[in-house]
C-alpha cells in the first residue's frame, strides 16, 4: 500500500486515439485495481492517488485523455512509466495511436530518468549472522523519504561496463538488456539521511544471488563494483491501521523493522517472522525484539500457513501484510483477493525472492 501522495507540483497530461477511449479506460482501471490502486470516477473519467501523485483519465468516443500531477519530477516519471505499463500491457486489441505528452517538445531523450540515482558504496558491514547493511551516498534523496518503503537497485553484471538507464524517444524509460542488463531487486530503506546525501538498506546473506555475493564481496573487500544504480522511490508503505497482522520471512524482516520504527501501532498488530532456526534471532533489534512472534523452519513453521491461520481467527477488517518466498505470495494473494474478498486496501501481498531447485 501507497501512503497518500505528497503536495503535487509538477503536472504532465497526455492524449491518444484509439477505437473506443471508454474501453481503453476500463482496461486502465482495470490495470490499476490489479495492482492495488483504489480508482475511483465513472465509465468516462477516473481519479486515483497512486502514492507518488495523482492520476486522472478521461476516455471519449475515440480518444483517451491522461493527467499526471506529483511533488517532483521523478515521480512524474514513476506515474508515466507505469501508466505506459498499463496500457502496454492490458490494452488488449485496442490500438493506441499518435500518443504524445505535454513535454514533448522540452523533454531530453537519452538522459537519465529522474527517478534513477547513481550513488556510491561509503559502507558495507556485517550486522548480524545473516545481514550486511549498506550505505550508499549521494546526491537528490529528498524523494525517497516522502513515500514509499522500497526502492530498487541496479547493479550491473561482475565485470561489466555499467549500462544505466535512459529515456526513450516515447518517454519511457528504456532498461539494458543482453549481458548489460542490470540486476534490479527491491529493497528496504532502513535509514535516510537526505541532507547528508546517504541511505542505508540491509542485504539478507541467505547464500544465493548475485546481491547477497556483491554485499559479501564489499565486505570481503573483492568487490569492485562500488557505483551502482537505483530507482525510486518504491511502493509498498506503512499499513494505515494497528488492526495489522504481519507475516514473512528473514526478507520481510527490514520492512517489518521499518513499519514499526514509523508508526504508532501500539500493541495490536501481530508480527509472525518466519526464521531459519533460533540462532538467527540475532537479527532482531533490541527496541522491538517483543513484538515479533517466531516461527522457525527448523521446526517446519512457516509465515504464510501461521498467516492464514490468524488472519481466519481475527475475521473481517483486518489488515493483512505479507512479503516472503514467489509462490507463497502468489497462492496468498489469490487467497486472500478471491476466497476472502479482501479489499485492495486492505492488504500487501509481495514476493520478495523466488525458491529454486536447491532451495527445496
Amino acid at each position: 500500500m501507497n501512503a497518500q501522495s505528497p503536495q503535487s507540483s509538477f503536472a504532465l497530461s497526455a492524449s491518444c486515439r484509439t477505437t473506443d477511449g471508454r474501453a481503453l479506460l476500463a482496461a486502465l482501471r482495470h490495470a490499476g485495481e490489479e495492482h492495488g490502486l483504489q480508482m475511483s470516477g465513472d465509465a468516462q473519467a477516473l481519479d486515483c492517488d497512486t502514492g507518488y501523485g495523482r492520476m486522472a483519465a478521461q476516455g471519449g468516443d475515440t480518444r483517451l485523455d491522461l493527467h499526471l500531477n506529483a511533488a517532483d519530477e521523478g515521480m512524474l516519471q514513476v506515474m508515466r512509466d507505469m501508466v505506459l505499463h498499463f496500457l502496454q500491457h492490458h490494452a488488449g486489441d485496442l490500438p493506441i495511436k499518435d500518443l504524445s505528452w505535454s513535454d514533448d517538445a522540452t523533454r531530453a531523450v537519452g538522459v537519465h530518468p529522474r527517478n534513477f540515482h547513481l550513488l556510491e558504496v561509503a559502507e558495507a558491514r556485517r550486522v548480524s549472522r545473516d545481514y550486511i547493511r549498506i550505505r550508499l551516498t549521494g546526491t537528490g534523496l529528498a524523494p525517497l523519504a516522502e513515500t514509499g518503503l522500497h526502492f530498487r537497485l541496479c547493479l550491473p553484471g561482475p565485470g561489466r561496463v555499467p549500462v544505466w538507464p535512459v529515456v526513450g524517444a516515447d518517454a519511457r524509460t528504456v532498461w539494458p538488456e543482453g549481458a548489460d542488463r542490470l540486476h534490479t531487486p527491491a529493497y528496504t530503506i532502513i535509514a535516510l539521511d537526505t541532507e547528508a546525501g546517504w541511505l542505508e538498506f540491509d542485504v539478507y546473506t541467505h547464500g544465493n544471488g548475485p546481491t547477497c555475493h556483491w554485499a559479501e564481496g564489499l565486505v570481503a573487500g573483492t568487490e569492485d563494483r562500488r557505483t551502482i544504480g537505483l530507482t525510486g522511490p518504491g511502493g509498498g508503505w506503512l499499513a494505515p491501521t494497528a488492526d495489522l497482522i504481519m507475516a514473512g520471512d528473514e526478507t520481510a524482516l527490514p520492512a517489518m523493522v521499518r513499519s514499526l520504527d514509523a508508526a504508532a501501532y501500539g500493541d495490536a498488530p501481530l508480527i509472525l517472522l518466519e526464521l531459519a532456526d533460533p540462532d538467527a534471532a540475532d537479527s532482531l533489534p533490541a527496541r522491538h525484539i517483543d513484538r515479533f512472534t517466531l516461527l522457525l523452519r527448523s521446526r517446519g513453521e512457516r509465515a504464510a500457513a501461521a498467516l492464514e491461520e490468524a488472519a481466519a481467527a481475527r475475521g473481517p477488517g483486518t489488515h493483512i501484510w505479507f512479503a516472503g518466498e514467489m509462490s507463497d505470495a502468489q497462492r496468498l494473494r489469490k487467497l486472500v483477493r478471491t476466497d476472502w474478498a479482501v479489499p485492495r486496501a486492505q492488504h500487501y501481498i509481495a514476493g520478495y525472492w523466488t525458491r529454486s531447485p536447491a532451495d527445496t
